[in-house]
């Protein structure tokens, strides 16, 4: 029997279903989400599907022993234990050292400059490398480990040494910080090392007891200090006269002194008439800074004589330079009125 041309052949809703699903696989592994779940997830069938005898609790020694590596479960314990009783006993050290060794008398509270901050990142990077992961890695974990003992080595050497206290400050406190969220992870993913973190978590709060508390106790003692000096310094400032130092110019009135002082006397200005008008203007000196005139501001009879006897003297002298001068020039004699 003949097929009819003119009919059109629809698809089976099977082979309709298994096309779109092939369209949206193809879609999805594109993703590398996607790719990540697929393959975790195959990971962790093909570990489940071995036998008991070759299963461990975690599943991770399985692949490895399949690879032709083996890590027994001792083997772990024992790098896990070590790598926790030096990170524990690097920090009681440096406590020890902190409170014994260090003169702190001699501690600047400046910072300088310093690669602190970029041996810090580097470190911090790893951590979150190894907090990022699903499960307890024990490479990731020494790696880590190795790195904080070279940060903790750098610290003890810096305080064993007159430091800058706010250097120290910044340098203690996020080491505290790596070592706390990193004892956190530690203790939540590892539940066979429970005591062993918890002797880790003791050190750290020794740590940040002794040496970081105090160091950001310091440098707000110093702070205050510095501020409590500057203030007393402001209010003496403030009460005090001002003190003439050889740097601080001087006042106006100074210097009209000093240009009394060094004027000119003239060309025509014989020698005693320059002695008697030096003496005039001592005397008008003299009057005008009295200790009498500062005292009192009324006139007194005392007062009204001395000024009668300076203008006396300033007419007498006035006139004897006028009659020199005549002299000099044509021997005639004014006489002032």
């Amino acid at each position: 029997m003949r097929n009819d041309p003119g009919k059109v052949r629809h698809p089976s809703p099977q082979v309709k279903c298994e096309f779109i699903a092939q369209q949206i696989l193809k879609e999805l592994l594109t993703k590398r989400s996607f790719q990540k779940y697929l393959i975790d997830n195959t990971v962790k069938e093909v570990l489940n599907s071995v036998g008991s005898a070759d299963t461990t609790i975690y599943g991770e020694q399985v692949a490895i022993q399949n690879l032709g590596f083996e890590l027994p479960t001792t083997c772990r314990r024992a790098v896990i234990n070590g790598n926790i009783d030096l990170l524990i006993c690097h920090l009681k050290l440096i406590a020890e050292l902190f409170t014994k060794s260090s003169n702190l008398a001699f501690c600047d509270i400046g910072a300088n400059i310093n690669r602190d901050a970029a041996a810090l990142f580097s470190v911090r990077l790893q951590l979150e490398q190894f907090l990022n992961s699903n499960h307890f890695q024990l490479l990731r974990f020494e790696r880590f480990i190795r790195r904080l003992y070279t940060l903790l080595r750098y610290f003890a050497a810096r305080i064993s040494t007159p430091f800058q206290i706010a250097n120290c400050a910044f340098f203690a406190s996020c080491l505290c910080d790596l070592l706390y969220r990193f004892e956190e992870f530690c203790s939540i993913h590892e539940k066979n090392f429970t005591s062993k973190f918890e002797q880790l978590q003791n050190a750290i709060n020794i740590f940040h007891d002794v040496v970081v508390r105090r160091l950001n106790e310091m440098v707000a003692a110093r702070i205050k200090q510095e501020h409590a000096k500057k203030a007393v310094k402001r209010k003496i400032a403030e009460g005090s006269p001002l003190r003439r130092s050889s740097r601080r110019p001087k006042s106006a009135a100074t210097f009209r002194e000093v240009e009394q002082a060094l004027r000119s006397p003239g060309y025509l200005l014989p020698h005693d008439l320059h002695e008697k008008r030096q003496l005039m203007q001592s005397r008008r000196i003299t009057t005008s800074f009295s200790p009498s005139k500062q005292r009192s501001s009324k006139y007194t009879p005392q007062k009204i004589v001395q000024e009668e006897m300076i203008h006396r003297l300033a007419h007498e002298i006035t006139k004897e330079m006028i009659n020199d001068l005549a002299a000099r020039v044509n021997d005639v004699v004014i006489i002032s009125r």
